[in-house]
């Protein structure tokens, strides 16, 4: 009879590692998986050797040492072959800690749920009426001292307030036809100014203060040359519109604070000239060539504001600040065409 190689296990016998004892068999069991594809599985454990089978009556005589004497691996022989190779196959995977980029720690203290809660109804608003005196109502009104009279809007639509009265002395021109100056003085009584009007033809403002506000001493309207005292405030500045006819020389006013002067001129001539070269303010309606010609030197415009001022509309007004040029579409309301006409220059 062939004896068996090296490394080969006797005729009848399993193949256990080297070194194995029944008491590591559970260890060997619980080795990893890739090791158990290679090993062979195990069959049901043998018979005892006759040396074990003379010592069991002895054992069996004293239950406490065989209870004793059996090792806590047994219970790991006979698992069941499949649950070992569960375990194996499917180690629990690490803890990541705080620095292995795994998900961070949870806060001792998480916030609570939300919850709803109810409110006690609120109790209806009764507003009912207010009744004041005429006195008081008129205390009420706004002021352009510190954004300046709504003229119109831009080409974007975007408002365009004009400074008209400042703490020091302003002077103002309209360069174009009465409805622009009246225009300019029916907005500037809606914030609160008081408008002092010198004309040689009084009846076509005569009937801007009542019709604008109600009342008659809100406007002001005298002959030229007819001395005016008039106190002004930042409250309550005034404006004094000098109404010039054709060929007439324009008088110089001495102004104060919060006073305005706006003269309205209806053509450029040698005489006004120095108006417009002066004033803090140029409204400008749409202007022929050669008057263009006449503002360019004076004011120094650019090309393309002297092609603008020429094709002005009707309803449009360019201001002249200085070296800055914009235009502004007045967009007048249906009460102010009422009272003032149709725009354009006539």
């Amino acid at each position: 009879m062939n004896s068996p190689g090296r490394g080969q296990p006797p005729a009848g016998q399993q193949p256990w590692s080297e070194g194995a004892t029944p008491g590591r068999i559970g260890q060997v069991l619980s080795a990893p998986a890739a090791q158990q594809e290679t090993q062979p599985v195990l069959a049901p454990a043998p018979a005892a050797p006759p040396a074990e089978q003379e010592s069991k009556p002895q054992a069996e005589q004293n239950p406490e040492k065989q209870r004793a004497a059996t090792p806590a691996a047994i219970g790991e022989v006979r698992a069941r072959p499949e649950q070992t190779a569960l375990a194996s196959a499917a180690p629990l995977p690490p803890v990541p800690g705080p620095g292995d980029g795994g998900e961070p720690p949870r806060p001792e203290h998480e916030p609570e749920a939300w919850r709803s809660r109810r409110h006690r109804r609120l109790s209806r608003l009764r507003i009912g009426r207010h009744l004041a005196p005429a006195a008081a109502l008129d205390q009420l009104q706004l002021t352009a001292t510190s954004f300046g009279v709504a003229l119109g809007r831009d080409q974007s639509g975007a408002p365009v307030p004009v400074t008209l009265f400042r703490p020091r002395p302003v002077r103002a021109v309209v360069l174009g036809d009465l409805w622009a100056a009246q225009l300019v003085a029916f907005r500037a009584l809606g914030f609160g100014a008081r408008v002092v009007v010198l004309t040689a033809r009084p009846a076509q403002w005569q009937h801007l203060g009542q019709w604008a506000t109600g009342r008659g001493d809100r406007v002001a309207v005298v002959e030229p040359g007819t001395p005016v005292d008039s106190v002004a405030s930042p409250d309550a500045p005034v404006l004094r519109v000098a109404d010039l006819a054709p060929g007439q020389q324009p008088q110089s006013a001495d102004l104060s604070g919060w006073q305005t002067e706006l003269s309205v001129i209806r053509g450029l001539a040698p005489d006004t000239m120095a108006l417009v070269h002066e004033a803090d303010l140029l409204l400008a309606q749409r202007l022929a060539a050669q008057e263009v010609a006449t503002l360019a030197a004076w004011r120094g415009l650019e090309q393309h504001a002297c092609h603008a001022v020429q094709m002005l509309h009707d309803d449009m007004l360019a201001v002249l600040s200085g070296t800055e040029v914009g235009y502004v579409w007045t967009d007048p309301t249906s009460t102010e065409i009422s009272a003032l006409g149709r725009p354009g220059r006539h």
